[in-house]
């Protein structure tokens, strides 16, 4: 059986990052044009954790980072930019308890 993308999110926060999630809150979905001109579709989720430690435990991840939402890391992808523009589009619920 297929996990869902909810699921899927606190699964993968949990095994690569040590992050025990909580609540997850779907955000959107967003289709962008890949480098090689291919249609990729994301989800974006907002996710309330025990802590904001976390334990890098695989390598693809080894810059891991929080960082202010007004300073974000340069350079960054252009989905990274698109969940950052719908992170600033959230409802209020959301921006005051993170």
């Amino acid at each position: 059986m297929e996990e869902s993308p909810k699921n899927a999110v606190a699964h993968l926060l949990k095994d690569e990052l040590g992050i025990v999630v909580e609540k997850v809150y779907p955000i959107a979905e967003f289709k962008e044009e890949n480098r090689r001109g291919r249609l990729d579709t994301g989800e974006c989720f907002y996710v309330e954790a025990e802590s904001a430690e976390f334990h890098i435990k695989n390598i693809e991840l080894w810059e891991a980072q929080w960082f202010p939402i007004a300073k974000p890391p340069i350079p960054i992808g252009m989905s990274a930019r698109v969940v950052l523009d719908l992170y600033k589009r959230m409802p209020n619920k959301f921006l005051g308890s993170g």
